[in-house]
């Protein structure tokens, strides 16, 4: 099987994301509960366009990566979660990027 060429593989942008909680969140329910919410605000079919992936996470900040047409949509679905396995939260955007390295340099590390 052939591997796309860069030109048509479609753009990423990566969302640098803090999690205020007072107890500690899994990565798995975080994910449950992003698919969740954006179901019920943007529906499937949006969703599935975000093409939306955990890159890293570390139990208070982490990095997701998403389709560039969608970013804008991500962080609207993201604004909305307020309770993650009955714990109230509150995901902070900490900024948005095009690369790993540049976002994890810029708003992750302290």
């Amino acid at each position: 099987m052939k591997i796309l060429p860069s030109s048509l593989r479609t753009k990423r942008w990566y969302i640098a994301f803090e999690l205020i909680c007072d107890e500690k969140i899994d990565e798995k329910d975080l994910i449950n509960s992003i698919w969740s919410a954006g179901l019920l605000l943007v529906g499937a079919y949006k969703m599935s366009l975000c093409n939306i992936h955990v890159i890293n996470y570390n139990g208070k900040k982490g990095i997701i990566s998403c389709a560039r047409e969608e970013v804008d949509t991500l962080r609207a679905v993201l604004a909305i979660i307020n309770k993650i396995d009955n714990k109230k939260v509150a995901i902070n955007v900490l900024g948005v990027g095009g690369s790993i390295k540049k976002v994890n340099k810029k708003y992750i590390k302290d």
